[in-house]
């Protein structure tokens, strides 16, 4: 595995690896890529759908995110995965909800999911909650006291992020 840098600009995909497709492209910058895990940063006013954003005027926390999705596979680029579609989000308050259920319903009766896969990705945001309660790793640090190094520019698509790699 390689692991990037700290400030590095990586591109995170959604690719469908059957139809070779990416479906959607988004710059992250690294702030982690070690054997723990992999922690990426985006700057407020760029695309968002992973683990937490802050106010960007006051800092505190807006909300919590749990996309679900395939496991990552590194390439040349970052990373690709799959979006799954359906997804949980919390504010503030640390109540949970389920998000895309409609759009879910919709891809299974248009034969975009398989039926009965509502429940497995169900499964899985439930499996995503506990290891949150339980702060396993990496949410064992205090990412809400994390602040970007000023340093760090905002990440913008390489012009080969549409190039669809194996492996």
């Amino acid at each position: 595995m390689r692991y990037q840098e700290p400030g590095t600009t990586i591109v995170w995909r959604s690719v469908d690896r059957e139809r070779r497709i990416v479906q959607t492209a988004i710059p992250w910058t690294v702030v982690r890529h070690d054997a723990r895990g992999v922690v990426l940063f985006i700057s407020p006013g760029d695309a968002h759908s992973f683990w937490l954003a802050r106010d960007d005027a006051t800092s505190t926390l807006a909300w919590w995110y749990v996309n679900l999705e395939e496991p990552w596979r590194e390439t040349a680029i970052g990373f690709d995965s799959r979006d799954h579609l359906l997804d949980l989000w919390s504010g503030p308050d640390g109540e949970w909800h389920w998000k895309d259920e409609d759009e879910l319903t919709w891809a299974i009766a248009h034969g975009w999911v398989a039926p009965g896969r509502d429940a497995e990705l169900r499964a899985e945001g439930e499996r995503a909650l506990e290891r949150f309660k339980r702060g396993d790793p990496p949410l064992d640090e205090p990412w809400l006291d994390f602040r970007p190094d000023a340093s760090w520019a905002i990440p913008v698509l390489s012009d080969t992020w549409r190039d669809f790699e194996l492996g």
